[in-house]
């Protein structure tokens, strides 16, 4: 990828939606380190929101997609659905119930949104589950080294972590499978706007 570099920031990762480039840019040494931008033309950068947090760039981005995807395209079920994304709603609950003709008539940029989306979602987990780990590892330890109340304490508190983990475990491979499925589908994608309803 050829780099771009606008106001000191370094474009670390973009998505073009119509005729609409969104992209994340990152300054290691400005007030703010991060930035996202609608880009014209691939050079004519605008409406900058500026943070520090990576987390936070990263929500901001995908939400500028979803509304560039939303506002463009809202005359079609698929994009009424996304409405559904800003309802609290899980994206791999609603992909996981499109049939592959309905992922298949995406547009190329939505499909690839979509697998951004799951994929960052996946990685989220993976942190989680890691998290949680740790935490098993010491109510392990603990639970070994006391007795009576404290060590039941300890293993009550193993065994709802333990349950954590596999709730996240679980999440992490569906939101894996479900990336997978769409971008195995959008090899060759068929652009059309006749969405077919889950």
């Amino acid at each position: 990828m050829e780099q771009r570099i606008n106001q000191g920031y370094e474009i670390i990762d973009s998505l073009k939606v119509n005729n609409t480039e969104f992209v994340i840019g990152e300054h290691p040494t400005a007030p703010d380190r991060y930035v996202t931008w609608e880009c014209k033309d691939g050079n004519d950068y605008n409406h900058g929101h500026y943070m520090n947090d990576y987390d936070n760039v990263r929500h901001d981005f995908y939400k500028r997609i979803e509304n560039e995807i939303v506002n463009s395209r809202n005359d079609t079920a698929i994009f009424k659905t996304f409405k559904d994304i800003r309802k609290d709603k899980e994206l791999a609950d609603i992909i996981e119930n499109f049939s592959d003709e309905n992922i298949s008539s995406l547009p190329l940029s939505t499909q690839e949104y979509i697998i951004r989306r799951l994929d960052t979602e996946r990685l989220n987990l993976e942190s989680l589950i890691d998290e949680y780990c740790d935490d098993a590892r010491k109510l392990n330890e603990l639970q070994n080294s006391t007795e009576g109340d404290t060590r039941l304490k300890h293993i009550n508190e193993l065994v709802d972590v333990n349950e954590k983990i596999t709730e996240y475990e679980n999440e992490m491979h569906r939101c894996k499978n479900l990336s997978a499925r769409v971008e195995r589908i959008a090899v060759t994608p068929i652009e059309n706007d006749n969405f077919i309803e889950p």
